[in-house]
């Protein structure tokens, strides 16, 4: 694909995949805004895409990379073929007719933005918005206990991510994307005329209020560790002495909830106490492992 547009639009298709394919894509190619390119990493996918009449290149990725590796490839390519605008996607959902036109148009003035959410069930049930971002998000405080900002429903000015490093073992890629942004200054804002229609699987390990159990539990723990030890090692290389205590603070309160969790009773009382209060707790991804102090406020 030769470079027709400002704006690309990054999508991954991989197995598993090709029952969403023919919604995401008939999503694209109704934008009002057609002035994008479309860039697909293909993670394994051996089937063919949906007709279509976008300007897509496809990416072959080679060896067994991981999902941080992966969508670090993407962005790569953006940087290196200097698009001015870079949205996020996630083949398995599909997104409003207006979508590419009202990011483009807000990231024009803002460094990144993020899209009001709204889930669909595997029967293709369309719920409410299961929380809500704030309207605007300017400091790395705000995304330091949970993240808000999804890969799939945002978007950023490329320009801005030119000194990004994802390590590959980093789990949760959108809260470490815009973790970086905000520890480097950039701030993003919320729009809401737009919408990702977010598919919610059964079988998913991750999702939006769903009940915590034990892989969940063990999964959500695992993701903060992970993220927390590579920001505390991005503020110790760019000596941001408070960030870095902060997030050394977090990270000691999740060990410490590692330890006391190996209590197999008070393991059950703490995943109790937090399903019994799900619609309190739930502000975003990963809201749920609650520090042992958040978690006493809901303990019977």
């Amino acid at each position: 694909m030769s470079k027709r547009n400002d704006t690309l639009i990054l999508g991954v298709v991989y197995p598993g995949v090709e029952p969403f394919l023919k919604s995401y894509f008939q999503s694209l190619i109704e934008q009002t805004k057609s002035a994008f390119d479309l860039l697909i990493l293909n993670d394994g996918y051996q089937g063919l895409l949906p007709d279509h009449n976008l300007n897509l290149d496809i990416m072959e990725i080679q060896g067994n990379k991981t999902i941080a590796q992966v969508r670090g490839q993407g962005i790569q390519y953006a940087i290196t073929n200097e698009y001015e605008y870079l949205i996020f996607s996630d083949t398995d959902d599909c997104y409003s007719s207006n979508y590419v036109e009202i990011l483009t148009e807000r990231l024009d003035k803002v460094d990144f933005v993020y899209s009001k959410i709204t889930p669909v069930e595997q029967n293709g049930h369309n719920e409410m918005s299961y929380f809500s971002a704030p309207q605007a998000t300017y400091n790395y405080s705000s995304l330091i206990d949970y993240n808000y900002i999804g890969l799939s429903s945002s978007g950023v000015k490329t320009e801005k991510l030119e000194k990004i490093r994802i390590p590959k073992d980093v789990v949760a890629i959108d809260w470490f994307i815009y973790t970086f942004l905000l520890l480097s200054g950039f701030s993003g804002k919320y729009i809401d005329n737009a919408t990702i229609f977010y598919r919610q699987h059964d079988d998913n390990l991750v999702g939006m209020k769903k009940s915590l159990n034990s892989d969940r539990l063990e999964k959500g723990i695992k993701v903060k560790q992970i993220h927390y030890h590579y920001i505390c090692e991005y503020c110790k290389n760019n000596n941001l002495l408070a960030a870095r205590k902060d997030y050394e603070t977090k990270k000691d309160e999740i060990q410490e909830l590692q330890y006391a969790l190996a209590e197999s009773d008070f393991r059950v009382r703490y995943m109790d106490a937090i399903n019994a209060n799900m619609n309190k707790i739930y502000r975003g991804w990963w809201s749920e492992i609650l520090t042992l102090n958040d978690w006493e406020k809901y303990a019977n």
